[in-house]
């Protein structure tokens, strides 16, 4: 088998599980900003701002592991 280990596939499918998730909030943010300063409804309001909070989560969660690999791989030289 190539991966070393279980823990390090669950590692490498939550990286890419992030930065999709990632990708996929920033395609939308043009669309979620108009509807939040459009829209007239605290719950759409509500479920965007949290969302957008899951996803500023997401992403300093993956620039963290991301950076960490890094200096991983950079310490082995």
């Amino acid at each position: 088998m190539f991966v070393p280990s279980l823990t390090v596939l669950i590692q490498a499918i939550l990286l890419v599980g992030g930065l999709w998730w990632c990708k996929e909030m920033w395609d939308r943010f043009p669309a979620d900003l108009k509807r939040v300063k459009e829209s007239q409804d605290k719950a759409e309001k509500g479920t965007i701002l949290f969302l957008w909070a899951l996803t500023a989560g997401v992403a300093f969660l993956v620039v963290t592991f991301t950076i960490g690999l890094v200096r991983a791989i950079l310490s082995a030289f």
